[in-house]
């Protein structure tokens, strides 16, 4: 049972991971198309330029896998792109929050933006005996309706 409670947890804190990366590069995007859309319009095509040079210099450094940040970063000219970055990212920010909480009692102990409130039975987990899952006892410090 131990084994599999940590196997699980690594799973949680892998979609961390996961949800965190997203974040910032929507962020980062979002951004670029601020700065874009505020760059004065006879600049708009030098900075575009630049800005895709940038990124492909930080992708040569990838040999194993794929990375679509240059073309992503090229579509920050697109308000429809730009506009579908901004709606996900809102869309999942109450998930987000919620697997991020999660993993602070789980990895840190603590409960996430509350001083000194210590978790309850952290990392442990118990067994539903009606499903046979693994569930985590937790303290929720987000606000009610915060998920959507």
């Amino acid at each position: 049972m131990m084994a599999f409670n940590g196997v699980s947890q690594m799973w949680l804190f892998s979609l961390y991971e996961f949800l965190r990366t997203w974040r910032q590069r929507a962020t980062q995007l979002l951004q670029l198309a601020d700065q874009y859309a505020k760059t004065l319009p006879r600049k708009q095509k030098a900075f575009l330029e630049k800005t895709i040079a940038d990124a492909k210099a930080k992708e040569k450094h990838i040999f194993s896998g794929a990375s679509f940040y240059s073309k992503h970063v090229s579509r920050i000219t697109d308000p429809a792109f730009v506009d579908a970055v901004k709606a996900y990212y809102e869309r999942m920010d109450g998930w987000f929050g919620f697997i991020e909480e999660l993993r602070m009692n789980l990895a840190k102990h603590e409960v996430p933006k509350k001083r000194g409130m210590v978790a309850e039975m952290p990392g442990y987990a118990r067994i539903d005996l009606v499903r046979g899952t693994l569930y985590w006892q937790f303290i929720d410090a987000q606000p009610v309706g915060r998920i959507s």
